[in-house]
C-alpha cells in the first residue's frame, strides 16, 4: 500500500508558500497586465520578500541558498505557485530557469 501522507515539514513549507502567494503575490499580480516581468519593479520587491521569508530557490541545495525541497516538496510548492503566473518568478523557480539551475549545480 502506498502512503500518501505528506510529511509534516513539507506540509508546513507548502502552507508557508501558500500564505506568501496569497498575502504578497496575488495583491501585486493585478498590476502586471501586459508588462515585461524583467522590468517589473514589484517583482524585485517580491523576490526580496521571498528571500526574507526563507522561500527563495526552494529547489536548490541549502549550500546554494535553497531549501533542498526535493521532488515531493517541489510538487507541493509548484501546486501552490500554480495559482499565479507571477509566483514562480517571485521564488525564482520558474521554467526554464529552475531546470537550468539543476544542471548548473
Amino acid at each position: 500500500m502506498i502512503d500518501f501522507t505528506i510529511p509534516p515539514d513539507l506540509d508546513r513549507l507548502r502552507k508557508r508558500v501558500a500564505e506568501f502567494v496569497r498575502d504578497e503575490v496575488i495583491p501585486v499580480e493585478v498590476q502586471t497586465d501586459g508588462l515585461n516581468f524583467d522590468e517589473f519593479e514589484p517583482l524585485q520587491q517580491l523576490r526580496q520578500k521571498a528571500r526574507a521569508a526563507g522561500l527563495w530557490t526552494p529547489h536548490l541545495p541549502q549550500e546554494w541558498g535553497g531549501l533542498n525541497a526535493g521532488i515531493l516538496g517541489m510538487a507541493l510548492i509548484s501546486q501552490e505557485l500554480g495559482v499565479s503566473g507571477l509566483a514562480p518568478l517571485a521564488l525564482n523557480c520558474a521554467a526554464p530557469d529552475e531546470g537550468n539551475m539543476h544542471l548548473l549545480v
